[in-house]
């Protein structure tokens, strides 16, 4: 891979903090959740992961045999899904990551 999750996520942390100053948007235009697909429940989008198709997922209508899924840690750890390692995946979970410091930043500067 290319660049490191860490490398990523402050490049990320940096272009998404432009880009909300240049709109002049608070956060709520950050996507903060995402939807397991293998149990359905709605999660924080940092503890979310992709995955390689998961036959036994309930939202597993959605996608095409062979298609990236989507899945939470929990899920992860109980049902023993090995995440993806792509630069794709990578990219993902840098960018989920970048929304988390913003977030957190953020709430830290408000305090």
């Amino acid at each position: 891979m290319s660049k490191s999750l860490g490398d990523l996520k402050n490049n990320l942390v940096v272009k998404y903090t432009i880009g909300l100053m240049m709109k002049g948007q608070g956060t709520d235009m950050l996507r903060t959740e995402l939807a397991c697909d293998v149990c359905g429940e709605t999660c924080l989008a940092w503890e979310v992961h992709q995955i390689p198709y998961y036959p036994e997922g309930k939202l597993v209508d959605n996608y095409e045999p062979g298609y990236t899924m989507m899945a939470c840690e929990k899920c992860i750890e109980a049902k023993q899904i090995v995440p993806l390692d792509t630069d794709a995946s990578v990219r993902f979970d840098a960018s989920n990551l970048a929304i988390k410091e913003i977030l957190e930043t953020r709430k830290n500067q408000q305090q």
